[in-house]
């Protein structure tokens, strides 16, 4: 049973930098042809791809797109992204109870975990702000700054929850296909206590980081992953989830993190079944050329840090996207007036 075997997704795809022509087709007919007896393609309001479009070669796109930091390791290759997860060291947190919170993941077909890891953030942190997150993801793709409708504006929170999660995957279905709410009462409470065993409420939520990628020594930027870090306490940065198991790619995640502030620990935390690990990075120079590497498909072999002498295209100062993290402490001290809305270095960049 074949979904997304669309024109739409094809274009989603192939247009990403680095992707070969050759693999992406590869990938659709393997998907296209491995029923005994039948295969379904399931239809949707988009058009089916056709024969013609996926026998049409098309150039690899070379060029280097600004990335989201939580979709930097999609799409990429797997070997590539398991010499970056052994450049970390785990260790796996004792925790008291560890009975899983079954909140309902699935709507009919569709996987609820991406908007309930959303939720438990919104829901808990106090300085958590969903529109931004928002305006971050539009701001990495502006062709979807027309679906941020002033009624989309207006909305309660689980449907922006809802059009986030729309915006991140390309699914319509997010918005028109799922019914809220999503979480009960009951699971909110249970969540929330969960997480108060080791954050706060008032915890440095949604902390913005930024890596910029060079092809050389004292060149220009090529492009950047930028994210916000679901918390900072101290010097940790707390990654949360809310999935069925962790995968490498949530640990590398946090790490991302780790290295864009320039911090010495993480927690993966998937809160669902109580499972958490702390990470650290022995070798931040190593990780970062093994991510360089991957984010890249070898184009770029090292990573070359430019902390230090970059210029910020932005009158901010001590942002913790300098990676430096006495910057970052001094930064994030600094109070709002009251009734002032967040602002985030992305509304200024570009």
């Amino acid at each position: 049973m074949i979904f997304d075997f669309t024109e739409s997704y094809w274009n989603v795809r192939i247009s990403r930098p680095q992707q070969s022509y050759s693999v992406l087709r590869n990938i659709f007919c393997v998907a296209a042809s491995r029923g005994k007896n039948h295969v379904i393609f399931v239809k949707s309001e988009e058009a089916m791809l056709s024969e013609k479009t996926l026998s049409t070669f098309v150039e690899t796109n070379q060029k280097f797109k600004d990335t989201g930091i939580s979709e930097m390791f999609d799409f990429k290759y797997k070997e590539d992204v398991e010499v970056c997860f052994s450049k970390l060291k785990l260790k796996k947190l004792e925790t008291l109870d560890p009975s899983p919170i079954d909140i309902k993941s699935t709507d009919g077909l569709i996987d609820l975990s991406p908007c309930i890891g959303i939720y438990q953030e919104a829901v808990f942190f106090e300085n958590y702000d969903i529109d931004a997150d928002i305006q971050l993801r539009i701001a990495l793709n502006p062709e979807l700054k027309g679906l941020y409708t002033g009624e989309e504006r207006r909305s309660p929170l689980d449907q922006k929850i809802l059009f986030l999660v729309s915006l991140e995957t390309r699914q319509i279905r997010y918005r028109k296909q799922v019914a809220a709410p999503f979480v009960n009462g009951e699971h909110r409470e249970r969540i929330t206590a969960r997480l108060k065993t080791r954050l706060h409420t008032d915890e440095k939520a949604q902390v913005e980081c930024r890596l910029r990628f060079y092809g050389q020594e004292g060149g220009e930027p090529l492009f950047s992953a930028n994210g916000f870090a679901d918390a900072v306490k101290g010097d940790t940065v707390y990654e949360l989830k809310f999935v069925s198991e962790l995968r490498h790619e949530h640990f590398l995640q946090c790490a991302v993190y780790m290295a864009a502030l320039d911090l010495p620990k993480g927690i993966l935390w998937n809160t669902r079944d109580n499972t958490a690990y702390e990470i650290e990075i022995p070798d931040r120079a190593a990780f970062l050329d093994a991510v360089t590497r991957t984010v890249t498909k070898g184009m770029i072999k090292k990573y070359h840090d430019h902390r230090a002498v970059q210029e910020m295209p932005w009158d901010v100062k001590n942002e913790p996207h300098t990676g430096k993290a006495e910057e970052y402490e001094s930064g994030a001290e600094k109070k709002e007036k009251p009734g002032k809305k967040r602002k985030f270095w992305f509304q200024f960049w570009k």
